[in-house]
């Protein structure tokens, strides 16, 4: 019996230890808007905006500085799509979110926008 007690002490423990790691979802990158979708529509009357942007920069990796880019695939809903939407192609940008699989089908990975902010120093006409 306190074989059995102490076991589900230990899975309940490693548990709230995996639930604690695995909770935190958060990515806040600069990139520069190079495209996006017409704004789209759920049945409950959400607004959905589908983009993608480009980030490239320069990291440290194994104390040698490298050269980084890539493509992201970025989805923003509700009423911030409304405002993505009337950014101008090539603003540079803050972004903070989370990443979830596109669909249930489709597993790669999109940033859902929760935060973004236009880069200081930077005049986009607004």
């Amino acid at each position: 019996m306190r074989a059995r007690l102490t076991w589900r002490l230990l899975l309940s423990d490693c548990w709230s230890r995996v639930s604690a790691l695995t909770a935190t979802n958060t990515l806040r990158i600069v990139g520069q808007l190079i495209a996006r979708d017409a704004v789209r529509w759920t049945p409950a009357k959400q607004p959905v905006l589908d983009c993608r942007v480009e980030h490239v920069s320069r990291q440290e990796e194994a104390g040698v500085e490298r050269s980084v880019g890539c493509e992201l695939a970025v989805r923003v809903i509700g009423p911030l799509a409304l405002q993505f939407e009337k950014l101008p192609l090539g603003a540079n940008l803050v972004l903070e979110g989370f990443l979830n699989a596109r669909s249930a089908k489709q597993r790669m990975p999109v940033l859902h926008i929760r935060t973004f902010e236009l880069m200081e120093g930077i005049h986009h006409g607004f």
